[in-house]
């Protein structure tokens, strides 16, 4: 039988490849934003996909996670619910919320720009109804599939946006289409690939099963949502308090520091299916906290090399007129780490069914981000922004902690103690803004991430090793 560590490695690695393609695609789309969008029309462009990101959640109600989880714990014979049930049923819902959606943004339209407004409602119905049946494909032991679909959305992007503005020079509502026509397009592909399960069980859920599958998703919707206060919050309170300029720049900064995010998410999917796999097991508490350990020490290890090379690469990559977002890049990798792990702990409480206690961090966290970037910022401008989600999802991961202990004792104190030290050391020299510095501080951090992670280097190395030897063998 597979080993835990091993099974979860194997995932992620499967997951990340449809991941690293989408999220190099997506960030070599950047240039062509700056080269070819003013700072405010690109802050507008960014306003309109924050915004869709609020109404995701609300078009599928986190479905996607019940048609995930439930098939999962079908095809383990741990739960009585087929997930070609639950997508039908997750479908329907999403249906009716799209027709109330659609009237909203028809009296949206009669004050605003309807092309915007059509962008932005598009975007939403086709990334949610992805959202859906790529989980269900996950869920059926279709990661492989997932992750191929994952990659083209990014690529897509890429393709479409290189031809509305360079060749067509459509402007910001060309960016927003074909961003719109990506995600219709996949999920035209995820519809056909789905067929590949049509054999699996298919019915209509109960009454009491319809309910239960409710009051597991419904309560995911502010953990959801609260991912847009941290966002899209930022934008509107930077765009109403500072200028559509002020956000375009905002963007390009939060653009480098989601870089932390392309390989997390992978993880965080791989892990709550492990999760739900193992949350029984005898030494439950042993696994996670070793997992918690190596994925902390490597998203946090990616963070510094971050951190280190963007005061290199940004002068290279984006217009004069962004540069100053390089100022804002460590304190937001700083909070795409401590995101990340919140997201740990997210998937520990998705798999005990834990929902209301992921709703109720979610709701603080993403109430006090507003407060305190309401507060700040005329008092600091965009640090304001960078510093308020840092500290939001700070106070995430404590709660988060706390609810977790409470049926299972996770050790991460040492590891958060070391990545703190880290980060503070490599923003320093970052700050210096010296070109040397930047050098001697990427090589700085390569050796610290070696030393870091040098466990999982050496059992990496030593599977390669043995499945070389295997395949001569052969």
């Amino acid at each position: 039988m597979m080993s835990r560590e091993l099974e979860l490695a194997k995932s992620a690695l499967i997951l990340s490849v449809g991941r690293i393609i989408s999220n190099i695609a997506l960030f070599a789309v950047v240039p062509i934003y700056t080269y070819h969008l003013t700072t405010a029309e690109y802050g507008l462009v960014d306003l309109v996909i924050s915004l869709t990101a609020l109404v995701t959640p609300l078009v599928t109600m986190r479905l996607e996670v019940a048609v995930f989880k439930y098939t999962v714990d079908n095809l383990n014979k741990t739960g009585t619910v087929g997930g070609r049930e639950i997508l039908h049923y997750s479908i329907k819902i999403s249906l009716i919320v799209c027709a109330l959606l659609l009237a909203v943004c028809l009296i949206l339209a009669t004050f605003l720009d309807f092309r915007y407004v059509l962008s932005f409602y598009l975007i939403a119905v086709g990334s949610g109804f992805s959202f859906l049946i790529l989980e269900y494909i996950r869920g059926s032991n279709g990661s492989f599939g997932y992750a191929m679909i994952s990659s083209l959305y990014g690529l897509f992007v890429f393709v479409l946006t290189s031809a509305v503005l360079f060749v067509y020079n459509l402007g910001p509502i060309g960016a927003l289409g074909a961003i719109a026509t990506s995600n219709f397009l996949v999920l035209l592909i995820s519809i056909w690939y789905s067929r590949k399960f049509k054999k699996t069980k298919k019915g209509s859920l109960s009454r009491g099963e319809a309910i239960k599958v409710r009051k597991f998703s419904f309560p995911l919707v502010p953990s959801a949502i609260s991912w847009w206060v941290f966002n899209a919050s930022d934008r509107l309170i930077i765009v109403s308090a500072m200028g559509a300029s002020a956000a375009g720049i905002y963007a390009v900064a939060n653009k480098f520091s989601s870089i932390l995010m392309v390989l997390f998410p992978i993880f965080g999917m791989a892990l709550t299916e492990s999760a739900i796999k193992n949350i029984r097991s005898k030494d439950s508490e042993k696994f996670f906290s070793r997992v918690f350990k190596t994925i902390i020490f490597m998203s946090g290890s990616i963070g510094g090399i971050l951190i280190s090379t963007v005061g290199l690469l940004l002068p290279m990559i984006v217009d004069d007129n962004y540069i100053e977002a390089r100022v804002y890049v460590p304190i937001l990798v700083v909070a795409m780490f401590a995101n990340n792990i919140t997201g740990l702990y997210s998937s520990i409480l998705v798999a005990a069914e834990k929902s209301r206690e992921i709703m109720l961090s979610s709701v603080f966290a993403g109430a006090l981000n507003i407060i305190l970037n309401l507060i700040a910022i005329k008092l600091i401008g965009l640090y304001a922004a960078a510093l308020s989600t840092v500290i939001a999802y700070t106070a995430m991961i404590v709660i988060r902690h706390f609810y977790v202990n409470k049926f299972m004792q996770i050790q991460i104190k040492r590891p958060i103690i070391i990545m703190l030290a880290f980060y503070g050391i490599v923003s320093l020299l970052y700050y210096v803004n010296n070109a040397m510095i930047d050098i001697l501080n990427i090589i700085l951090c390569v050796i610290v991430a070696g030393v870091l992670n040098r466990s999982l280097i050496k059992n990496v190395t030593n599977k390669i090793g043995v499945r070389i030897k295997n395949n001569k063998r052969k």
